[in-house]
């Protein structure tokens, strides 16, 4: 295809030689995970109002929002941001009170800020930060994050660099924060943010010192350094490299802060408490364990983190800490050969539902379930789910049991009564219908591989992936108007 109380860990996995777990409890009948509509690779799930809201594809529409409440005749799409076949690709999902946030690019303006109150009317851009057709938030990371009624995030104006921004939802409050500016921080290229209390954290570069850990006071706009946790430079190619901790993964418990930096021995664990950071260690184990993913600190239960760490001998598998050397732990070796059972999981593949976390792990083959002791995990279900949300006692969730990619519910069962009216489908329509759904997935794959393209910083690479896509998104309209015509 990128989460506190007492109560059981499940976990997402696919991977042969697991013994001794026993299969979790059944749920009552009708509401056990079943898929509830099919979708091209749906993505970035949360919940507002019992509802949930993700992006995903129906092979006509492109990459849009759509909303559930569980049930097949409640999903619907919310809002077709970019017209037709094309695709606004909804990401940075977050709620903020009764609203929700997001970045989106529609066939007018670049990636910018959206938000919409749950209904199609009340679904909008909130502001051009950057101008048409120019991207104000990254795709690759925006960090959207509720502060005292507001939103955080990082924006480039095309004028000041990729500063800290926030919004109330209303355009004219949609501004650059001043603490930030006024001192001249760039933010990193994929941002991580978390607030504790009135304080924002997030990573930072005001030239010279590299991303290191940054604060923003909500209460009286002040914003500068916490800590340089990595400081000095390491010769380069080119002279001396400035170095950067980073920071990111925040994951908040109360007035603790939980995050991933490097100090110059591998991305680690640490914590900030009353302001002060400091590493979580364990001397026990020979060597903390390497967190491989900035997003790899998952979820906090009853004041204990879970993340998912190697500790160079059990490969990437799930640790737990209460934030003292001693309370630092590896709970079970899920996958006692190989990478490890959790290598590659994000915090994104994670849910608390009554007590309980599901977790997606590996090559996401499986549902499983744990209590934080190796002797409680249980295998849940055969499925790759990623993208889990929870409203109440339901979850949601993508995912795909070998038929195919949809939105998967848990705790909610569909209307035993059918829909009164059920529409005939005219000949070729479905044949239409189905050539358009993969011409549209070409589209989300050339779109992918531009992606890795720029990365790689090739031009040729770059050049190559753009005309792939452009012959894609020309194959897919071709197939949308065809499905159209075969459909009215």
């Amino acid at each position: 295809m990128n989460w506190g109380r007492c109560g059981a860990l499940v976990v997402a996995l696919g991977m042969p030689g697991l013994v001794g777990l026993t299969v979790a409890p059944a749920h009552a009948a009708g509401t056990e995970l079943h898929q509830v509509v099919a979708f091209i690779d749906p993505a970035a799930t949360v919940t507002m109002g019992g509802r949930a809201y993700f992006s995903a594809d129906d092979g006509i529409h492109g990459r849009e929002l759509w909303t559930s409440d569980g049930t097949s005749g409640g999903t619907r799409l919310l809002e077709d941001a970019h017209p037709g076949s094309g695709s606004s690709v909804p990401t940075d999902l977050v709620v903020v009170g009764s609203q929700l946030y997001f970045t989106a690019s529609d066939d007018i303006h670049g990636r910018e800020l959206w938000t919409s109150d749950g209904t199609p009317s009340g679904t909008r851009m909130v502001k051009d930060i950057a101008g048409p057709h120019l991207d104000a938030l990254s795709g690759e990371g925006a960090g959207l994050t509720a502060l005292g009624g507001e939103v955080y995030f990082a924006a480039d104006d095309g004028v000041h660099g990729r500063e800290l921004w926030r919004s109330d939802g209303s355009e004219a409050g949609t501004v650059r924060v001043g603490g930030s500016n006024d001192t001249g921080s760039r933010l990193p290229p994929t941002a991580a943010m978390a607030a504790v209390g009135s304080t924002l954290y997030f990573a930072a570069d005001p030239g010279g010192t590299g991303y290191e850990l940054w604060a923003y006071d909500a209460t009286d706009g002040s914003a500068g350094e916490v800590a340089d946790l990595y400081p000095g430079t390491t010769p380069g190619e080119d002279g001396p490299v400035v170095n950067s901790s980073t920071p990111a993964g925040f994951v908040a418990d109360g007035s603790t802060l939980y995050f991933v930096a490097d100090d110059g021995t591998g991305p680690k664990l640490w914590k900030i408490v009353d302001g002060t950071p400091s590493r979580v260690t364990n001397p026990a184990v020979g060597s903390d364990p390497t967190i491989e993913l900035v997003d790899g600190l998952l979820a906090v239960i009853d004041h204990v983190l879970y993340f998912a760490a190697d500790d160079g001998e059990t490969g990437t598998e799930l640790w737990r800490s209460d934030g003292t050397p001693g309370g630092t732990r590896l709970v079970t070796d899920l996958e006692p050969d190989g990478p490890g059972a959790l290598f590659g999981v994000s915090r994104s593949d994670t849910a608390v539902v009554d007590g309980t976390l599901y977790f997606a792990a590996a090559d996401k083959g499986q549902l499983w379930s744990t209590d934080g002791t190796a002797a409680g995990t249980h295998r849940v279900a055969d499925l790759s789910p990623s993208f889990l949300a929870a409203s109440g006692s339901t979850l949601f969730l993508t995912g795909d049991d070998g038929t195919g990619a949809g939105l998967w519910v848990q705790g909610v069962a569909e209307p035993s009564t059918p829909p009164a009216v059920v529409p005939t489908t005219k000949p070729g329509c479905t044949a239409a219908t189905t050539a358009a759904a993969g011409a549209a997935a070409q589209v989300t794959s050339a779109t992918v591989k531009l992606k890795k393209a720029k990365k790689t910083r090739n031009p040729a690479k770059v050049k190559k992936a753009r005309k792939r896509l452009a012959k894609a998104k020309k194959a897919a309209a071709t197939a949308a108007a065809a499905q159209a015509a075969a459909c009215a």
